[in-house]
């Protein structure tokens, strides 16, 4: 599967609103993709996901490792209004405040950078190792066969694991994470049924993380037309299909199930005309 590397400036965007991140958890996203639910009748599931995934607090802020440098504001004569030199006293006033508002913004990142560090499991966003160090947590999971960093918070991954739906079902789940938005979630009800979310499958406003990014461009610059979005939003561009044995009670597929081996399936494509992100409700054999 081709890899698509984001440009820096969208992935900068987890920084921009690193509130949302703390307050709601939007760590991921996908990108190119192909995912599968194998549903048997009697609450036996196989659930698969092979492809990009994004781990946005590793996003690389494009302006990284540049150094700020003090620039002097013009001065004015107070009568003529007329762009003048700045005298000495003034300069020094200048530079004053400038490295006040350097040192206020270094102890905010580093408020920041450990707030984001407990809900991470430890992580330190600015290790130059962190992607290497995420890769290794998640490999060290049952289901994770393959974790690449590719670089700038994208992993290459393949998943896959098998289990009862006895209780609910969530990916990705990662060890000594305070919180994090799902992309699938499976949840089984009292009276046999068993609905599937895949919110995280979509740029849309299904997608929590989508939305986060959009609000962090918004907060960076105004409003997002069609075409800057479409520019700045990574690319999403999946598949999602559903294989069962139960019986499908509702869904949002664009054509509704097909005969499968030995049941149904449901299909969605996953791309930037993505409205609703998909959804299935299924009864389970008794």
């Amino acid at each position: 599967m081709t890899i698509h590397q984001p440009s820096r400036k969208l992935l900068a965007a987890a920084t921009l609103c690193a509130v949302s991140l703390l307050l709601n958890g939007c760590f991921f996203m996908p990108g190119k993709f192909a995912s599968q639910l194998r549903l048997q009748g009697d609450g036996q599931f196989t659930f698969a996901y092979a492809g990009e995934l994004y781990f946005l607090p590793l996003a690389e802020d494009e302006e990284e490792g540049e150094s700020a440098e003090f620039l002097a504001d013009s001065c004015y004569d107070e009568e003529t209004y007329e762009e003048r030199d700045c005298s000495e006293d003034e300069l020094a006033d200048q530079r004053q405040a400038w490295e006040e508002s350097q040192a206020s913004l270094a102890e905010r990142e580093e408020r920041e950078a450990r707030e984001m560090s407990q809900l991470i499991g430890g992580i330190d966003t600015s290790d130059p190792e962190a992607d290497a160090k995420f890769a290794e947590l998640l490999q060290r999971q049952k289901g994770w066969k393959k974790v690449v960093a590719k670089g700038d918070g994208l992993f290459e991954v393949e998943y896959e694991i098998s289990s009862t739906i006895g209780h609910a079902f969530a990916f990705p789940a990662v060890e000594n994470f305070a919180m994090a938005n799902s992309l699938v979630t499976i949840s089984p009800r009292g009276d046999g049924t068993v609905r599937i979310d895949a919110s995280g499958f979509g740029p849309g406003i299904g997608n929590p993380a989508s939305m986060m990014m959009l609000g962090a461009q918004s907060i960076g610059g105004g409003t997002l037309s069609p075409s800057s979005e479409a520019e700045d939003m990574p690319e999403i561009n999946g598949s999602f299909t559903i294989h069962t044995e139960g019986q499908i009670l509702a869904n949002n597929t664009d054509r509704g199930p097909t005969a499968d081996q030995g049941g149904q399936r449901l299909d969605w494509t996953i791309d930037g005309m993505t409205t609703a992100t998909p959804m299935a409700l299924i009864r389970l054999a008794e």
